[in-house]
């Protein structure tokens, strides 16, 4: 089931969703999100192909931005990694999904490959496959409205919540565009 605007507000209020910091107000079934201040970008140096089984930080470069400074211009077909501003909690009876903004969108730019689902239990940031798929570069501004978040209720509580050590849950907690970590956890039955 989908939340509506009032069982996202209840669910903000049991703590069973947590959103740090919130941005008011909550759409009628979604909660805006706002670009944080790091990106990363592909350094170009000397590589010819990615293996996504490893780690694979020293293909990336990371840009700092700054409340109130200039913008980082996404040239068009650009690859880039972000994240949320916000910190997001969910609880293991809640799943979510990180979607575009439709202005955002008609300008070109997607905001997830295909990594848009967040497990029941996850805490972290949320880091975002930002593309331009514009014939022109598109301004990017740390603290502009960049996602919504779209939260459904599970039928029951998980047996196992991402995070949980058997999973091999990588990216829990995580803070900042956060890098690839490798095809390499081994859940246990």
């Amino acid at each position: 089931m989908l939340l509506a605007d009032r069982e996202l507000r209840e669910a903000l209020r049991t703590a069973r969703l947590v959103v740090t910091p919130l941005r008011e107000p909550v759409q009628p079934s979604s909660l805006d999100l706002r670009l944080g201040n790091t990106l990363r970008r592909f350094s170009g140096r000397g590589h010819h192909a990615i293996d996504p089984t490893v780690p694979n930080d020293d293909l990336w470069d990371t840009i700092g931005l700054e409340e109130g400074g200039a913008a980082y211009e996404m040239p068009a077909g650009a690859f880039i990694l972000g994240h949320t501003y916000e910190t997001v909690e969910l609880a293991a009876d809640l799943a979510a999904y990180v979607d575009g903004r439709s202005t955002l969108a008609r300008n070109g730019l997607s905001v997830h490959v295909t990594a848009g689902f967040i497990d029941p239990g996850f805490r972290g940031q949320i880091t975002l496959e930002l593309v331009n798929v514009a014939p022109y570069s598109l301004l990017l501004k740390p603290g502009m409205p960049i996602a919504q978040l779209v939260v459904h209720e599970m039928s029951s509580k998980v047996e196992r919540p991402y995070g949980d050590p058997r999973l091999g849950s990588k990216y829990q907690g995580q803070v900042g565009a956060t890098l690839a970590r490798g095809l390499t956890n081994t859940p246990t039955m």
